[in-house]
Parts: structure tokens; sequence; C-alpha cells
């Protein structure tokens, strides 16, 4: 079975209350445990980061930078790709599906 990442960006849409915020947690949550099979590392998230060139460095990254990542074990990226489109996230963000290279 081929590996995937599943890399999270926030596209700066978040939940009118905290009420809703709990209710998106819930289906999170509840996604993850539907697909615990394939989800070999789920929620990563991301802290602390920065981003780095040759100019310099940038406390906190880079806008629209990746906020978390989840490792997804699938058949082929299709079927990762069926997976990640159920995702409540995407409700507040967007998803990049890729293929990791085994070296």
């Amino acid at each position: 079975m081929a590996k995937f990442i599943m890399a999270y960006y926030h596209s700066g849409k978040t939940p009118a209350t905290p009420e809703e915020g709990a209710a998106q947690m819930e289906r999170y949550m509840t996604w993850m445990m539907e697909h615990q099979a394939a989800l070999i590392e789920p929620q990563n998230p991301l802290k602390n980061k920065r981003y780095i060139t040759s100019d310099g460095v940038t406390e906190g990254g880079k806008d629209g930078s990746m906020m978390g990542y989840s490792i997804i074990e699938a058949a082929n990226i299709d079927a990762a790709q069926a997976i990640v489109q159920t995702c409540p996230f995407l409700e507040m963000g967007d998803v990049e599906l890729a293929e990791l290279i085994q070296m």
C-alpha cells in the first residue's frame, strides 16, 4: 500500500461560535475514527514555524503555510482522495494530497 501526506491549509474560515467549533471538531474526530485503518499518522498540527530563505527568517512561517498533516495509507491516490474528500476540515480549509516516495 502507498502512503500519502494530507497537508492541511487554513483558508481563514472559522466557526462563528464556540458551539459551531465544538460541532466541527466532533465531526472531525468522528471522521478520524471512521478512517482509523487508513490514517496511520492522524492529526499532526504544526507550531513554532519559521520560513527560512537565503534572505533571512520569517517568524511564524510563510503566509498561508501548512498548519498540519496526516499520513494516509491507501491502494492508490484515488482511494486516498476519496477519504480526503469526506474530511470535515474542508469546511474551514484546504487539503493538498501527495504520494510519499519511498527512498
